[in-house]
């Protein structure tokens, strides 16, 4: 072959490889500069929790306000001076004396000094001896006042599609000492190279290819940068190539300032929960519980070293001993480039690393999260735009429902062996909790399962399960409404047979049977509802009329199809809770039906408003007739299915119902208070039978949510409307009606509702 050949040959080969390497790197090129032109970070979904709300008189428990604050974002002051935005102080009551103007209240027992963010005023809290929000001061300077509102706080937010927390930060407001920490140990010749470094990348490469990973990917911040913002973490060779020519694109189209100014607020930092920590900023307050600008030297070099593996150097791993070593070899390489002294290495290296202070389930809420976003897609919203939602989440509520969940579930678990058996053998026992504001219909608490991470199935919005017992009520409602065959209306002293019974249908034969097996004679209205009685039940389900049992279900907020089987009165139909939910807020609002709501507003990020859920409401029953209803329910809870949950702790008066299907699959309990609801079902996502009842199953979860919520309130009864009234029933007249093998089961009085004058 000539020399001539031998060249057209080379040419031959390498002018299409030269071809489509320019081709690849202009694409590249094209791919960058749309990006950049669309903003670096492409806009949000953000979610806030509204703001804590402060009235003189409220209960407030110092510990648990003390948490609340810090729940919306607040940090603890531990230093002197004046306070910053976002801060917060527990004062000593001279201290506090010094600061307001006029006499501390002689039972005061704490003081706490908060500063909100603008444009909000200094807030002074004194809180009594009996855990009372005794004297409230806003302004400066401090002047009393009745009440307080703080601006709403971010709760999470998605960037396209992933849940995250990031808190976007200009280069401007990081430590030195942190930006020094982060070259040291990530790329000393930052400053110096065109995006890649030659060294690095060969001991990459090297480390790919023997997959010696610990030899790490010698990536530039720049490289990184186009790693986190434009590719993957795959560990190819290819993906390192186009790596490698997107740094040198980059560095060419923008300068340093930019390229570390966007690596700083777009690297991942590590977990909290479901969300990715994404940035330093929000490393800062995910880790330390502050602001970035605030951030010291030991936490800078932390927070430097967290970067190259997140997990393996987490300080909430049980060993945090690798996260300490990292920190030490990010202070070694300060002090080699001359960033810091040697006493400054000392005084950093004797520093603890932060522990846990929240709980992951809890803060930011994934299932109400999870739940908000579906409900925005299923009204049409474009989640690509960038939107604010407002949404209707009680923290604290929140954070209570998530530990009486896992509490009682596991409590649960422990005491009973067959269940214990299926969770060995991987069948975990799950849980949904639903609870809102009754006035309102704001959902204020919503878990949908014991753990998002490991289970993001939302038990509370797409779980489709039967009902059971707990739409017992629609029933004893419909009857409220007519007439007995006698011409007379029910009330809930109307006596009603439980003994065996047989409803012929369509050539077939229907045979309830109660849970016990047993029968009882001649039992009240009310007796059959607070004890869950099945025949009994079934039998003024058939007489008042299955279409009529649907029309009122359609009317309290029941939206799944229905069918008239007999079997519909002892609730063998699939509801979601959603629908469980809306049903008996009408029942508790007295007829009176509201739109149930997890979210107040949605607005652009201009403030343009997009949705804003309707707060009107329509009076679907007679007041008198619910009322009446929600008076029989209240036996539930003094001396019917639902008893034991004083046993619990809860003291609050209540009415509810517990739910149990005929095959112990699932298990149910909804119970309100005049201003709070809330919903529990348990079992498997399996459907597998777990033997519990609601009474054994979910009612423990209720009572020991309810009594952590409630705690301190001031326990109020219903309020009547005025067409009825409350009356105590005496034994005797119920021992009259009953037989006398329930005659020690009667209360010495029975409280019920009835329309006025007719008792």
């Amino acid at each position: 072959m000539t020399l001539k050949r031998f060249v057209k040959l080379i040419l031959l080969i390498v002018t299409p490889i030269i071809i489509g390497a320019v081709i690849w790197s202009v694409r590249l090129y094209v791919g960058i500069s749309e990006r950049i032109q669309n903003g670096w970070f492409p806009p949000p979904i953000e979610i806030y929790a509204p703001g804590i709300k402060l009235q003189a008189g409220q209960y407030l428990a110092p510990e648990s306000f003390k948490q609340e604050l810090k729940d919306q974002g607040f940090i603890e002051r531990q230093r002197s001076g004046p306070l910053q935005e976002s801060e917060f102080e527990k004062l000593d009551l001279e201290s506090c004396q010094r600061v307001l103007p006029e006499e501390i209240d002689p039972l005061a027992k704490d003081c706490y000094l908060i500063r909100p963010k603008k444009p909000a005023d200094l807030v002074a809290v004194v809180i009594s001896i009996d855990a009372s929000l005794k004297q409230l001061y806003s302004g400066e300077p401090l002047s009393p006042t009745s009440q307080v509102s703080f601006r709403p706080t971010l709760l999470a937010q998605e960037f396209e599609g992933q849940l995250m927390s990031r808190k976007y930060s200009p280069l401007s407001a990081f430590p030195l000492l942190c930006l020094q920490g982060i070259t040291a140990i990530e790329d000393k010749r930052f400053l110096e190279h065109s995006g890649v470094s030659l060294s690095g990348t060969l001991r990459g490469v090297y480390g790919l290819i023997t997959g010696q990973r610990e030899l790490g990917g010698g990536s530039t911040i720049t490289q990184q940068l186009v790693k986190n913002y434009f590719l993957t973490s795959e560990r190819t060779i290819s993906r390192k190539a186009t790596e490698i020519i997107m740094a040198l694109i980059l560095e060419a189209m923008v300068d340093k300032d930019t390229i570390l100014e966007n690596y700083l607020n777009v690297i991942y930092m590590g977990q909290n929960g479901p969300f990715q920590v994404r940035g330093f900023a929000a490393a800062a307050e995910n880790y330390f519980s502050k602001p970035v600008e605030k951030l010291e030297l030991h936490e800078c070099a932390f927070l430097a070293g967290l970067l190259n593996n997140p997990g393996r150097f987490s300080p909430f791993r049980k060993d945090p001993s690798p996260g300490l070593q990292r920190r030490e070899r990010v202070l070694e390489k300060m002090l080699e480039n001359g960033f810091i002294t040697d006493r400054q290495k000392q005084i950093a290296s004797s520093k603890p690393l932060p522990k846990r202070t929240t709980d992951d389930e809890i803060q930011p809420a994934p299932y109400f999260i999870d739940a908000i976003r579906k409900d925005l897609r299923a009204k049409g919203v474009d989640l690509e735009q960038g939107i604010r939602v407002f949404s209707t989440i009680d923290l604290r509520a929140q954070k209570s429902a998530s530990k009486a969940l896992n509490s009682a579930l596991n409590d649960i678990v422990n005491r009973h062996e067959t269940l214990k058996i299926k969770e060995k053998g991987g069948q975990k026992l799950q849980a949904m909790v639903l609870s809102a504001d009754i006035k309102t219909g704001q959902v204020i608490a919503l878990i949908g399962g014991r753990d998002f991470r490991t289970s993001p199935f939302n038990r509370a919005i797409d779980a489709h399960r039967q009902v059971g017992s707990i739409m017992k009520p629609i029933v004893y409602l419909t009857a409220l409404e007519t007439l007995t065959e006698s011409g007379t209306p029910y009330s809930p002293m109307t006596v009603l047979t439980d003994e065996p019974w047989t409803y012929k249908y369509d050539r077939q034969s229907w045979s309830p049977v109660n849970y016990d097996e047993a029968f009882r004679g001649p039992i009240p209205l009310f007796w059959a509802l607070k004890n869950s009685i099945n025949v009994p039940t079934a039998k003024l389900g058939i007489s008042v009329g299955l279409e009529s049992i649907i029309d009122t279900a359609k009317r309290i907020g029941v939206t799944s199809p229905l069918k008239p089987f007999p079997a519909i009165t002892l609730g063998a139909f699939e509801l979601y809770p959603m629908e469980v939910l809306t049903a008996y807020l009408t029942i508790a609002r007295f007829g009176s039906r509201v739109q149930t709501k997890l979210y107040t507003r949605v607005e652009t990020l201009d403030g343009r408003l997009i949705l804003e859920p309707r707060s009107e409401q329509d009076q679907v029953l007679s007041n008198d007739k619910a009322a009446q209803l929600v008076g029989m329910m209240k036996n539930t809870l003094a001396s019917g299915t639902a008893q034991s949950a004083r046993a619990w702790g809860f003291s609050h008066t209540a009415a509810g119902k517990t739910g149990t299907t005929s095959d112990s699959r699932d298990a149910w309990f909804a119970g309100f208070t005049p201003n709070v609801l809330t919903l529990v079902w348990v079992g498997y996502d399996n459907n597998n039978k777990h033997g519990l009842t609601g009474a054994s199953g979910a009612l423990p979860i209720w009572s020991l949510f309810m009594r952590d919520y409630l705690k301190g309130t001031e326990n109020l009864d219903f309020q009547w409307p005025e067409t009825v009234e409350a009356v105590d029933v005496s034994k005797s007249e119920i021992m009259e009606i009953v037989g006398p093998e329930l005659w020690e089961k009667v209360p010495e009085k029975t409280e019920l509702v009835f329309p006025v004058g007719e008792r």
